[in-house]
């Protein structure tokens, strides 16, 4: 090989070396400010969608706060109580015309699936729901609804039940007191039924996600999380079915 053509080649080669080596720095630059972007846009699509959330359940803890004071709960649970085993009973039937008068359309006009109200041994004295009045009446409400760990109601004012399954659809109960207001005294429960599709149909909603993002939401479990989030379809649902372990980016990878 010619001189010439071993100096044409050296000076290539050197030539290329720092042209491949910001070549590479500059894509990496760029993957790494695309990716921080795309990150960035993740966390405001998330937070936007957590203040959603949060704005949906504050509502309805500050209706089941003032429910607490109704003059109509206060006035007529003790005789659904009284005489709960004597529901032919006038002053029975009375107290359950007026509860039925103002609750049977405050709850359809919430979007409540439930308004239920419990005696102190968390017993179902007054459903607004119609349909299963017969069926839930005098009955424990952990035999109608598949909530645990009741024993937590009576720390809290406001308690907020696991998220279950039950008549083929995911739902939640919000539990608040109900104290009698001359005596300050026990009187029982007020439960709103939520129906979770609700809080669904603000996931579904992939504004700032791309044509293939979704969201999920999940309960923390240690240090996994559990999505409880219907499959939308699509390679993630076998994700959303698992539990997968949190890292410390608050990110999430299959375990």
């Amino acid at each position: 090989m010619k001189i010439r053509s071993k100096l044409f080649i050296t000076y290539t080669v050197v030539a290329l070396i720092p042209i491949i080596a910001l070549s590479s720095l500059l894509y990496y630059k760029i993957k790494s400010s695309i990716l921080s972007y795309t990150i960035e846009e993740l966390k405001l699509a998330a937070e936007l969608k957590v203040d959603a959330i949060e704005s949906y359940f504050n509502n309805f803890k500050t209706d089941i706060i003032i429910a607490q004071s109704y003059l109509n709960i206060q006035m007529n649970m003790p005789k659904l109580i009284f005489f709960q085993n004597d529901a032919k009973n006038p002053v029975y039937q009375d107290a359950l015309k007026k509860l039925d008068s103002q609750y049977i359309p405050y709850y359809k006009e919430k979007g409540l699936i439930a308004f239920i109200l419990l005696d102190i041994e968390k017993k179902i004295v007054y459903t607004a729901d119609k349909r299963h009045r017969e069926v839930e009446t005098g009955r424990n409400i952990t035999s109608v609804y598949p909530v645990k760990d009741l024993n937590s109601l009576n720390n809290n004012d406001v308690w907020l039940s696991d998220v279950f399954m039950h008549d083929n659809r995911i739902e939640l109960l919000i539990f608040n007191h109900l104290y009698n207001n001359l005596d300050g005294k026990l009187l029982g429960y007020v439960v709103f039924g939520i129906n979770m599709e609700n809080i669904n149909s603000l996931l579904r909603n992939k504004t700032g996600l791309g044509s293939t993002g979704e969201t999920v939401v999940g309960i923390k479990d240690g240090d996994e999380a559990l999505f409880i989030s219907p499959d939308f379809g699509g390679k993630t649902a076998k994700l959303k079915k698992s539990k997968l372990k949190l890292v410390k980016s608050s990110l999430v990878v299959p375990s």
